[in-house]
């Protein structure tokens, strides 16, 4: 777990269970769910998940280097993000710890919920929650956060319906590419939803929000 620059941090994870993120914030107003316009929206550099400036975001962040370290449990690589260098405008106090973390989900002894057990593997059929975790470290208000996640490929369900958020701290978006972001309740096939965009209003010093959603492994 590393410290995130609010407005200028982007990050890729590749392969099955892993995760891209992009983090960037300003100091602009909020701006409330629906005021928000959906995309398209271009990408400043193709090879990297990212979107270009939106009403929300008040820069494109430069470039950064990350590090993945792939780690191969059970025939399904799973890669270890390390941010490694990381370029820091403005008071390096000011940041976004991201942090990502994966559950595995077993029945409980009712049949009608489940246990979460972390773990760092992934094995068929296995149902999988992934958590992402923004926390504000900085000592000051800071607004209009974005991050974008890549979901895990290979042969994975993305389960739509299995998105946990806080509506009243913020909202997410969903694409095909990457690059065009549509409404959460878009008409798009879970098997086309490649990308998610997660739009923060706001994060107080010491406030932390969570995304998680879920993938269910093919057996």
């Amino acid at each position: 777990m590393r410290q995130m620059a609010p407005r200028y941090l982007r990050s890729v994870l590749g392969s099955l269970l892993s995760a891209g993120l992009a983090c960037f914030c300003g100091a602009d107003s909020v701006v409330p769910a629906a005021n928000v316009q959906p995309p398209p929206v271009q990408s400043p550099r193709p090879s990297l998940p990212a979107i270009a400036p939106t009403s929300n975001t008040v820069s494109t962040p430069p470039d950064t280097r990350v590090k993945n370290d792939g780690l191969e449990i059970d025939g399904l690589e799973i890669d270890v993000l390390e941010i490694d260098g990381l370029e820091i405008d403005g008071p390096v106090a000011n940041v976004v710890e991201v942090s990502e973390s994966f559950y595995r989900l077993v029945l409980d002894d009712t049949g009608q919920g489940f246990n979460r057990v972390a773990t760092a593997e992934a094995r068929p059929g296995d149902l999988i929650e992934l958590v992402i975790r923004a926390v504000n470290q900085s000592d000051r208000t800071l607004e209009d956060i974005e991050l974008i996640n890549s979901v895990p490929s290979g042969a994975i369900q993305l389960l739509a319906d299995s998105f946990q958020w806080d509506p009243s701290k913020g909202l997410y978006r969903i694409s095909r590419d990457g690059e065009t972001f549509f409404q959460a309740d878009a008409d798009l096939d879970p098997a086309d939803i490649h990308f998610i965009q997660w739009l923060i209003f706001s994060l107080r010093p010491a406030e932390s929000l969570q995304l998680a959603y879920r993938i269910q492994i093919d057996p």
